[in-house]
């Protein structure tokens, strides 16, 4: 999986990440970058993350995310159906 950051190289922030020749690598390095470190750290705080359960919820969150930012580059997914179904559930 391409990791977008280097330990020794500094980006400057004014330059763009987005890479829209092709967006699904880029939206599996961003989800990659991510939960990668997130499932670390569940697991350093004494998460079991090998339970059956857990992996099959954690699958559904990083799917929802994945949805997310497949909007970014208008490319559907089927967690964008449920989210357009729900958005107006949300309090605002």
């Amino acid at each position: 999986m391409p990791h977008f950051f280097d330990e020794n190289v500094l980006q400057h922030p004014s330059t763009p990440l987005l890479d829209s020749e092709d967006p699904k690598t880029f939206v599996d390095g961003v989800l990659y970058e991510i939960f990668v470190p997130f499932i670390e750290d569940l697991m350093h705080f004494g998460w079991d993350c090998e339970d059956k359960t857990f992996q099959q919820d954690f699958n559904a969150l990083v799917e929802l995310a994945r949805g997310v930012l497949y909007r970014r580059f208008k490319m559907e997914h089927p967690c964008t159906t449920y989210m357009d179904e729900h958005r107006n559930t949300v309090d605002k």
